[in-house]
């Protein structure tokens, strides 16, 4: 994937408080709004670290979101679909799709670089921001590094 010009990443940048913000209340709506359903979210971060591996690894969107659903549908793996009522999975893929907009209104403004490779951009940040928030929030280590 090519990197955006410096004024598409300047756009971009202007859109990070938004995308942290978005990633933070993703957290806060879904496993971090009680102890109980915290706790059920053990082991979420490594699947996080894994997110955004992938992330950073692949140019497609679905194969993303794939790999959310993929881990909602494990028994093992079942901080994705918490709570029952909004699951972070599908909470998640959400933010995907919000982003898509957004990379929409910068693809607007020019022609270097294509609008998918701007919302794989915004997506790269929105799960970094997550895993970010997850450490932050639940006080577990990040690894080496981070």
């Amino acid at each position: 994937m090519r990197t955006p010009s410096p004024q598409v990443l300047r756009e971009i940048e202007q859109k990070m408080d938004e995308i942290v913000s978005r990633a933070e209340d993703t957290l806060r709506e879904t496993i971090m709004r009680d102890k109980d359903t915290l706790e059920k979210a053990k082991g979420l971060k490594t699947q996080l670290s894994n997110l955004l591996n992938l992330a950073n690894e692949t140019d497609s969107v679905k194969a993303l979101e794939l790999f959310i659903r993929y881990q909602m549908g494990r028994k093992s793996s079942r901080s994705w679909a918490l709570p029952p009522d909004g699951p972070f999975g599908e909470r998640v893929i959400g933010g995907f799709q919000e982003l898509a907009e957004m990379a929409k209104e910068i693809a607007s403004r020019q022609k270097e670089i294509s609008q998918k490779e701007i919302h794989l951009w915004l997506i790269r940040l929105y799960v970094g921001s997550l895993y970010r928030w997850f450490v932050a929030l639940t006080g577990e280590e990040g690894g080496e590094g981070e």
